[in-house]
């Protein structure tokens, strides 16, 4: 098991405000002062089993839209957050799917999984920026990863 906790930034930088999650990790990969593994990814469903396999602790950093909350909001979520949802596709597994699975599998999966978002505005339009509210939200959006980073380092134990 990696002894580093991974933050994950998700999403598609070619389609608005998704790619808020990348741009936050490519920031957290740029500070030294991170001290986790940093991977940026345009990947969903069953193919993020090898980039999270190994490790005990990650962080997704991604794109929410609920219009439950004003654009820019930054919202935190466990896995305890999400329902399982059947696909017939395994580019559309979602959590459970793959916590489920990986057990199955007997792969090595984080056993603690925090989802921090930002509610966006447009995460449909092709070869967009972010948003302004999107872009205002970064930096929020990585203090609340190097404050999760920060309790899981209290807790001394990253497996």
């Amino acid at each position: 098991m990696n002894t580093k906790p991974l933050i994950v930034g998700l999403g598609n930088e070619f389609l608005g405000d998704d790619g808020v999650g990348i741009a936050a990790a490519r920031e957290l990969k740029a500070d030294n002062t991170v001290d986790a593994d940093v991977v940026d990814c345009n990947l969903s469903g069953v193919s993020l089993l090898d980039v999270l396999s190994g490790y005990g602790k990650v962080i997704f950093v991604d794109a929410i839209r609920t219009k439950e909350f004003a654009p820019g909001t930054i919202v935190e979520l466990d896995i305890s957050n999400f329902r399982s949802i059947p696909s017939d596709s395994p580019h559309h597994t979602g959590l459970p799917e793959l916590v489920n699975l990986s057990k199955r599998l007997g792969i090595d999966f984080p056993n603690e999984i925090v989802v921090i978002a930002v509610e966006v505005e447009d995460y449909f339009t092709i070869g967009a920026n972010l948003s302004e509210s999107a872009k205002r939200a970064i930096g929020p959006l990585l203090d609340k990863v190097k404050l999760h980073l920060q309790l899981w380092k209290g807790d001394n134990d990253f497996d």
